[in-house]
Protein backbone atom coordinates (compact mmCIF):
# COMPACT_ATOMS: atom_id res chain seq x y z
CA UNK A 1 0.00 0.00 0.00
CA UNK A 2 2.89 2.09 0.32
CA UNK A 3 3.36 2.65 -3.64
CA UNK A 4 -0.63 3.94 -3.61
CA UNK A 5 -0.13 6.59 -1.22
CA UNK A 6 3.67 7.81 -1.87
CA UNK A 7 3.93 10.75 -4.01
CA UNK A 8 5.84 8.71 -6.82
CA UNK A 9 2.74 6.37 -7.43
CA UNK A 10 -0.17 8.78 -7.18
CA UNK A 11 1.92 11.65 -9.67
CA UNK A 12 2.16 8.02 -11.85
CA UNK A 13 -1.50 7.63 -11.62
CA UNK A 14 -2.01 11.64 -12.23
CA UNK A 15 -0.49 11.14 -15.41
CA UNK A 16 -2.51 8.23 -16.61
CA UNK A 17 -5.38 10.43 -15.47
CA UNK A 18 -4.02 13.66 -17.78
CA UNK A 19 -3.43 11.24 -20.70
CA UNK A 20 -6.98 9.74 -20.35
CA UNK A 21 -9.08 13.01 -20.04
CA UNK A 22 -7.02 14.60 -22.67
CA UNK A 23 -7.17 11.56 -25.34
CA UNK A 24 -11.45 11.40 -24.30
CA UNK A 25 -11.65 15.39 -25.14
CA UNK A 26 -10.03 14.73 -28.95
CA UNK A 27 -12.22 12.06 -29.95
CA UNK A 28 -15.85 13.10 -27.72
CA UNK A 29 -17.26 14.85 -30.92
CA UNK A 30 -16.49 12.26 -33.64
CA UNK A 31 -17.64 9.31 -30.65
CA UNK A 32 -21.06 11.80 -30.07
CA UNK A 33 -21.50 12.57 -33.61
CA UNK A 34 -21.67 8.72 -34.38
CA UNK A 35 -24.17 8.36 -31.65
CA UNK A 36 -26.35 11.45 -32.75
CA UNK A 37 -26.36 9.88 -36.50
CA UNK A 38 -27.74 6.69 -35.15
CA UNK A 39 -31.29 7.02 -34.53
CA UNK A 40 -33.02 5.27 -31.99
CA UNK A 41 -31.63 1.83 -32.50
CA UNK A 42 -28.15 1.63 -30.54
CA UNK A 43 -26.25 -0.93 -29.68
CA UNK A 44 -23.30 -1.02 -27.18
CA UNK A 45 -20.76 -4.26 -27.68
CA UNK A 46 -18.00 -4.88 -25.90
CA UNK A 47 -15.04 -7.82 -25.46
CA UNK A 48 -12.44 -8.07 -22.60
CA UNK A 49 -12.37 -5.40 -20.13
CA UNK A 50 -14.19 -3.06 -22.66
CA UNK A 51 -17.79 -4.47 -20.58
CA UNK A 52 -16.85 -1.17 -18.29
CA UNK A 53 -16.68 1.16 -20.77
CA UNK A 54 -19.96 -0.08 -22.76
CA UNK A 55 -21.78 -0.31 -19.60
CA UNK A 56 -21.18 3.25 -18.68
CA UNK A 57 -22.41 4.67 -22.28
CA UNK A 58 -25.46 2.45 -22.01
CA UNK A 59 -26.91 3.17 -18.67
CA UNK A 60 -26.18 7.11 -19.54
CA UNK A 61 -28.01 6.79 -22.82
CA UNK A 62 -30.29 4.85 -21.40
CA UNK A 63 -31.34 7.23 -18.59
CA UNK A 64 -31.28 10.38 -20.29
CA UNK A 65 -33.03 9.03 -23.57
CA UNK A 66 -35.34 6.30 -22.59
CA UNK A 67 -37.16 5.92 -25.81
CA UNK A 68 -34.31 5.13 -27.85
CA UNK A 69 -33.47 1.59 -28.61
CA UNK A 70 -29.99 0.47 -26.92
CA UNK A 71 -28.78 -2.39 -26.16
CA UNK A 72 -25.91 -3.86 -24.53
CA UNK A 73 -24.33 -6.94 -25.04
CA UNK A 74 -20.73 -8.53 -25.57
CA UNK A 75 -19.91 -8.94 -28.96
CA UNK A 76 -20.04 -12.19 -30.47
CA UNK A 77 -23.76 -12.47 -28.93
CA UNK A 78 -24.96 -9.23 -30.86
CA UNK A 79 -22.36 -11.12 -33.93
CA UNK A 80 -24.50 -14.63 -34.20
CA UNK A 81 -27.96 -13.53 -32.49
CA UNK A 82 -28.94 -10.09 -33.31
CA UNK A 83 -27.44 -8.32 -36.63
CA UNK A 84 -27.95 -11.40 -38.51
CA UNK A 85 -31.95 -10.73 -38.01
CA UNK A 86 -31.69 -6.95 -37.61
CA UNK A 87 -31.25 -3.93 -40.27
CA UNK A 88 -30.16 -0.14 -39.30
CA UNK A 89 -28.19 -0.34 -36.61
CA UNK A 90 -25.58 1.90 -35.19
CA UNK A 91 -22.91 -0.26 -32.62
CA UNK A 92 -20.37 0.78 -30.84
CA UNK A 93 -17.55 -1.65 -29.59
CA UNK A 94 -15.18 -0.91 -27.21
CA UNK A 95 -11.99 -3.78 -26.97
CA UNK A 96 -9.55 -3.72 -24.67
CA UNK A 97 -7.02 -6.16 -26.18
CA UNK A 98 -5.55 -5.14 -29.68
CA UNK A 99 -5.41 -8.72 -31.00
CA UNK A 100 -9.23 -9.78 -30.41
CA UNK A 101 -10.46 -11.77 -32.99
CA UNK A 102 -13.75 -10.43 -31.71
CA UNK A 103 -12.99 -7.67 -33.93
CA UNK A 104 -13.49 -9.60 -36.65
CA UNK A 105 -16.57 -11.39 -36.12
CA UNK A 106 -18.15 -8.55 -35.44
CA UNK A 107 -16.36 -6.73 -38.31
CA UNK A 108 -17.73 -9.25 -41.04
CA UNK A 109 -20.98 -9.61 -39.71
CA UNK A 110 -21.47 -5.61 -39.57
CA UNK A 111 -20.70 -5.08 -42.96
CA UNK A 112 -22.69 -8.45 -44.35
CA UNK A 113 -26.01 -7.39 -42.56
CA UNK A 114 -25.52 -3.28 -43.20
CA UNK A 115 -24.97 -1.65 -39.68
CA UNK A 116 -22.74 0.80 -39.00
CA UNK A 117 -19.87 -0.05 -36.64
CA UNK A 118 -17.62 2.14 -34.35
CA UNK A 119 -14.98 0.67 -32.82
CA UNK A 120 -12.49 1.83 -29.65
CA UNK A 121 -9.45 -0.48 -29.42
CA UNK A 122 -5.59 -0.07 -28.95
CA UNK A 123 -3.82 -0.57 -32.03
CA UNK A 124 -5.03 -3.33 -33.66
CA UNK A 125 -2.29 -5.44 -35.00
CA UNK A 126 -1.21 -5.24 -39.02
CA UNK A 127 -2.76 -8.78 -39.97
CA UNK A 128 -6.05 -7.93 -37.63
CA UNK A 129 -6.00 -4.62 -40.11
CA UNK A 130 -6.56 -5.74 -42.89
CA UNK A 131 -8.93 -8.39 -41.94
CA UNK A 132 -11.18 -5.33 -40.61
CA UNK A 133 -11.50 -4.47 -44.00
CA UNK A 134 -11.88 -1.03 -43.53
CA UNK A 135 -14.10 -0.53 -40.35
CA UNK A 136 -13.62 2.72 -38.60
CA UNK A 137 -11.68 2.61 -35.12
CA UNK A 138 -10.99 4.79 -32.82
CA UNK A 139 -7.43 4.03 -31.35
CA UNK A 140 -6.58 4.52 -27.61
CA UNK A 141 -3.54 6.16 -26.33
CA UNK A 142 -0.88 3.36 -26.32
CA UNK A 143 -0.55 1.13 -22.75
CA UNK A 144 0.97 -2.10 -22.11
CA UNK A 145 -1.68 -2.86 -19.82
CA UNK A 146 -5.97 -3.67 -20.38
CA UNK A 147 -6.50 -1.95 -16.82
CA UNK A 148 -5.24 1.01 -18.18
CA UNK A 149 -6.73 0.81 -21.39
CA UNK A 150 -9.88 0.77 -19.89
CA UNK A 151 -9.58 3.39 -17.73
CA UNK A 152 -8.64 5.58 -21.59
CA UNK A 153 -12.48 3.84 -23.07
CA UNK A 154 -14.17 4.63 -19.73
CA UNK A 155 -13.23 8.61 -19.82
CA UNK A 156 -14.04 8.75 -23.45
CA UNK A 157 -17.09 6.96 -22.56
CA UNK A 158 -18.31 8.83 -19.58
CA UNK A 159 -17.26 12.25 -21.41
CA UNK A 160 -19.39 11.42 -24.42
CA UNK A 161 -22.15 9.88 -22.57
CA UNK A 162 -22.58 13.35 -20.32
CA UNK A 163 -21.70 15.59 -23.00
CA UNK A 164 -24.78 14.27 -25.20
CA UNK A 165 -27.18 14.47 -22.45
CA UNK A 166 -25.82 17.44 -20.98
CA UNK A 167 -29.79 19.44 -22.25
CA UNK A 168 -31.54 16.70 -20.52
CA UNK A 169 -31.41 18.23 -17.07
CA UNK A 170 -29.00 19.53 -14.33
CA UNK A 171 -28.04 15.90 -13.15
CA UNK A 172 -25.78 15.72 -16.66
CA UNK A 173 -24.51 19.59 -16.39
CA UNK A 174 -23.28 18.81 -12.74
CA UNK A 175 -21.17 15.80 -13.98
CA UNK A 176 -20.31 17.63 -16.92
CA UNK A 177 -18.58 20.34 -14.76
CA UNK A 178 -16.79 17.49 -12.28
CA UNK A 179 -15.19 15.70 -15.64
CA UNK A 180 -14.38 19.14 -16.86
CA UNK A 181 -12.45 19.93 -13.86
CA UNK A 182 -10.56 16.33 -14.15
CA UNK A 183 -9.90 13.46 -11.46
CA UNK A 184 -6.18 14.13 -10.77
CA UNK A 185 -6.94 17.49 -8.49
CA UNK A 186 -9.09 15.13 -6.45
CA UNK A 187 -6.62 12.09 -6.26
CA UNK A 188 -5.06 12.78 -2.78
CA UNK A 189 -7.81 13.25 -0.98
CA UNK A 190 -9.58 10.24 -2.77
CA UNK A 191 -7.10 7.95 -1.72
CA UNK A 192 -7.08 9.73 2.13
CA UNK A 193 -10.57 9.18 2.62
CA UNK A 194 -10.76 5.63 1.72
CA UNK A 195 -7.07 4.37 2.58
CA UNK A 196 -8.62 2.21 5.23
CA UNK A 197 -10.14 0.34 2.41
CA UNK A 198 -7.20 -0.21 0.23
CA UNK A 199 -4.80 -0.89 2.92
CA UNK A 200 -7.67 -3.85 4.24
CA UNK A 201 -7.99 -5.43 0.91
CA UNK A 202 -4.06 -5.88 0.23
CA UNK A 203 -3.99 -8.10 4.09
CA UNK A 204 -5.83 -11.21 2.69
CA UNK A 205 -4.49 -13.45 0.06
CA UNK A 206 -8.42 -14.20 -1.22
CA UNK A 207 -11.49 -12.14 -1.03
CA UNK A 208 -14.73 -12.25 -2.81
CA UNK A 209 -16.36 -9.00 -4.29
CA UNK A 210 -19.88 -8.52 -4.26
CA UNK A 211 -22.22 -5.69 -6.13
CA UNK A 212 -25.11 -4.99 -7.30
CA UNK A 213 -25.58 -4.79 -11.57
CA UNK A 214 -25.05 -1.73 -12.06
CA UNK A 215 -21.76 -2.03 -10.24
CA UNK A 216 -20.49 -5.08 -11.74
CA UNK A 217 -18.95 -4.28 -14.92
CA UNK A 218 -16.82 -1.74 -13.54
CA UNK A 219 -16.24 -4.14 -10.29
CA UNK A 220 -14.87 -6.93 -12.72
CA UNK A 221 -11.73 -3.92 -13.62
CA UNK A 222 -10.91 -4.05 -9.70
CA UNK A 223 -10.95 -7.59 -9.26
CA UNK A 224 -8.37 -8.26 -12.67
CA UNK A 225 -6.07 -5.39 -11.04
CA UNK A 226 -6.50 -7.49 -7.36
CA UNK A 227 -5.55 -11.27 -9.08
CA UNK A 228 -2.68 -9.25 -10.38
CA UNK A 229 -0.85 -8.17 -7.74
CA UNK A 230 -1.61 -12.10 -6.68
CA UNK A 231 -4.94 -11.64 -4.35
CA UNK A 232 -7.48 -14.42 -5.42
CA UNK A 233 -10.06 -12.40 -6.07
CA UNK A 234 -13.91 -13.66 -6.89
CA UNK A 235 -17.17 -11.68 -7.98
CA UNK A 236 -20.26 -12.83 -6.35
CA UNK A 237 -23.49 -10.75 -6.80
CA UNK A 238 -24.94 -8.95 -3.66
CA UNK A 239 -28.44 -10.49 -4.54
CA UNK A 240 -27.15 -13.86 -4.33
CA UNK A 241 -24.27 -13.26 -1.69
CA UNK A 242 -24.57 -15.70 1.53
CA UNK A 243 -21.33 -15.00 3.35
CA UNK A 244 -19.50 -17.78 5.41
CA UNK A 245 -17.53 -18.00 8.79
CA UNK A 246 -13.87 -16.25 8.29
CA UNK A 247 -15.12 -15.41 4.33
CA UNK A 248 -13.09 -11.76 3.46
CA UNK A 249 -15.81 -9.87 1.65
CA UNK A 250 -15.36 -6.82 -0.17
CA UNK A 251 -18.97 -5.03 -0.81
CA UNK A 252 -18.19 -2.35 -3.47
CA UNK A 253 -21.65 0.32 -3.66
CA UNK A 254 -22.98 3.39 -4.43
CA UNK A 255 -24.55 5.59 -1.21
CA UNK A 256 -28.18 5.42 -3.05
CA UNK A 257 -27.56 1.22 -2.66
CA UNK A 258 -27.16 1.94 1.44
CA UNK A 259 -29.80 -0.22 2.97
CA UNK A 260 -28.59 -3.11 0.50
CA UNK A 261 -25.32 -2.75 1.72
CA UNK A 262 -26.73 -2.62 5.16
CA UNK A 263 -28.32 -5.88 5.25
CA UNK A 264 -25.59 -8.05 3.63
CA UNK A 265 -22.82 -6.90 5.90
CA UNK A 266 -25.55 -7.30 8.94
CA UNK A 267 -25.73 -10.53 7.79
CA UNK A 268 -21.97 -11.32 6.61
CA UNK A 269 -20.82 -10.18 10.54
CA UNK A 270 -23.36 -12.01 12.37
CA UNK A 271 -21.55 -15.25 10.53
CA UNK A 272 -18.72 -13.90 11.52
CA UNK A 273 -17.09 -12.79 7.76
CA UNK A 274 -14.46 -10.08 7.26
CA UNK A 275 -16.53 -7.21 5.35
CA UNK A 276 -14.90 -4.66 3.97
CA UNK A 277 -17.65 -1.77 3.26
CA UNK A 278 -16.47 0.00 -0.13
CA UNK A 279 -19.28 2.77 -0.51
CA UNK A 280 -19.23 5.70 -3.08
CA UNK A 281 -20.71 8.88 -1.98
CA UNK A 282 -21.16 10.11 -5.49
CA UNK A 283 -23.41 9.91 -8.94
CA UNK A 284 -23.67 6.15 -9.99
CA UNK A 285 -23.08 7.14 -13.40
CA UNK A 286 -19.64 8.39 -12.25
CA UNK A 287 -18.86 6.10 -9.58
CA UNK A 288 -16.93 3.08 -11.88
CA UNK A 289 -14.07 6.13 -12.60
CA UNK A 290 -13.97 6.17 -8.87
CA UNK A 291 -13.26 2.34 -9.46
CA UNK A 292 -11.08 2.62 -11.82
CA UNK A 293 -8.93 4.58 -9.81
CA UNK A 294 -8.56 2.77 -6.66
CA UNK A 295 -7.79 -0.42 -9.73
CA UNK A 296 -5.28 1.40 -11.05
CA UNK A 297 -3.35 2.09 -7.97
CA UNK A 298 -2.80 -1.19 -7.47
CA UNK A 299 -0.45 -1.33 -10.68
CA UNK A 300 2.22 0.35 -8.34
Amino acid sequence: MQGIRSSSGLNKLKKIIEIGETWAREREKEVARFIEEAGNNIVITYSGLGYSPASILYWIITTAFPDKNTALFDSDTIAYYRLPYSKSSSIIHFSTRPDDPALIRLSDTSRWTNNRLLIITPEPPEVLKELLRGSPYIQTPSSSNEIITCFYESMLSLLVGVKIARSRGKRFIRLEKFIDEGYGPILDEFFERYRNVTSTITKYKSIIVSSTSLLEPHVHVLIQALRNIGIQASFIPITMLTPLSSENILIVATSIEENIVKEKKFKALMNNANVIDFTLNVDPLEAPIYIHLVSMSFLH
